[in-house]
C-alpha cells in the first residue's frame, strides 16, 4: 500500500504551511496531524510493514524506527536508558498492535 496522490498533495499542502521558525515539537505535531493523528500514523506504518517482504530493507527500517521510538519513549517515561536490541520482530509487532488497539 502506498500513499495516494491525493493524500500526498494534502500532506504537502499541510507541510508547506509550517512556519519557517517552527520548533521541532511543532514540526512533529504538524507531521502527525498531516497523517491523521498518532493512531492513523501507526496504522499506516503497520499496513506498510505488512505489505513488505519479511527481511526486506524497508521492513527492517520500520522495525528499527519502531524500536528506536519505543526505546526513546521508555527512556522518557522511566528517565532511564532502554535497550531494544534484544527485542524480536514478534515483540515489535506485538508492541505495534498494542499501540493500535482502542
Amino acid at each position: 500500500m502506498s500513499i495516494s496522490s491525493e493524500d500526498r498533495d494534502q500532506i504537502e499542502e499541510m507541510l508547506s504551511q509550517i512556519p519557517k521558525d517552527a520548533t521541532m515539537d511543532e514540526l512533529v505535531q504538524d507531521i502527525v496531524e498531516a497523517f491523521g493523528g498518532t493512531r492513523a500514523y501507526a496504522k499506516t506504518l503497520f499496513i506498510e510493514f505488512n505489505t513488505m517482504q519479511p527481511g526486506s530493507t524497508g521492513r527492517q527500517r520500520i522495525l528499527q524506527q519502531v524500536g528506536d521510538l519505543v526505546s526513546r519513549m521508555s527512556s522518557i517515561s522511566r528517565n532511564t536508558s532502554s535497550d531494544t536490541s534484544e527485542l524480536t520482530e514478534d515483540d515489535l509487532k506485538a508492541q505495534l498492535k498494542s499501540l493500535m488497539q482502542d
